[in-house]
């Protein structure tokens, strides 16, 4: 009977455990629908407001952009750079209700990038806790990623160093709809500086989504119904184990 109960209790434990354990997720995936369609902004700030399937640990984030150089060969003329930077969206609200981006969760700082080498091509921008990009945490506890606290995040990418007198261009792939998590269709620009912010929320005169391509990886943590159903299934089994030993 002691090994019975012995036995019953790892099971629970390990209920519970897997509710805990830690699983590499797919939090949003918007690279599957091509939209055959590219957005640029020149320079200016510009993103998604973004819903995440699940909270977590963020270990890869990364998204499509288009080159079309003015140099040899199709390569940039200009030193171009990409800046993205993740907010929080709790800055001061739009005229139509909006929370703006407000705190900002990390700036990559300006990224070099170079030019897929053809109008028809985009490349892959990609960052992750592996290569240093974001750091992880709790350090040292053997989660690999980096706990932002939150489902809902604005994704914003600014381009700059474009030779655009001597051809370069550069901007983004769009895809919609997002096969995991949400994104709204309209896109956040930053018409002030990042020192000084100036949102405005807008949408595509012909009603196109200006969704980015798009992936975000990470570790999930479970849902608080989720959890609360490992712990009390658990504790029943437990409870059961102990009323047939008692018998």
């Amino acid at each position: 009977m002691n090994n019975l109960l012995t036995k019953s209790g790892w099971l629970a434990a390990g209920a519970l455990g897997l509710a805990l354990s830690a699983n590499a997720d797919v939090l949003l995936n918007n690279t599957t629908t091509p939209l055959a369609s590219r957005f640029s902004d020149g320079g200016t700030e510009f993103g998604n407001q973004i819903f995440l399937s699940n909270g977590g640990y963020i270990t890869n984030f990364s998204f499509e952009y288009y080159g079309i150089g003015g140099g040899a060969g199709g390569a940039f003329v200009g030193p171009v750079t990409a800046e993205v930077r993740w907010y929080l969206n709790n800055g001061p609200l739009t005229l139509s209700g909006y929370a703006t981006p407000g705190t900002v969760l990390y700036d990559s700082g300006a990224v070099p990038i170079t030019a897929p080498g053809s109008s028809t091509h985009a490349a892959t921008l990609d960052f992750s806790t592996s290569t240093g990009d974001f750091p992880t945490v709790p350090a040292g506890s053997g989660t690999n990623g980096w706990f932002v606290g939150t489902r809902s995040l604005t994704f914003t990418v600014q381009f700059a160093g474009m030779n655009t007198s001597a051809g370069d261009q550069v901007g983004v792939d769009l895809y919609s709809p997002p096969t995991v998590g949400q994104m709204y269709i309209d896109y956040w620009q930053n018409n002030g500086t990042a020192a000084n912010p100036s949102w405005a929320f807008l949408e595509d005169a012909k009603g196109t989504p200006i969704d980015i391509g798009q992936e975000w990886m990470g570790t999930a943590v479970p849902e608080p119904s989720t959890l609360a159903l490992s712990v009390v299934g658990g504790l029943g089994l437990l409870m059961a184990v102990r009323r047939f030993r008692s018998q």
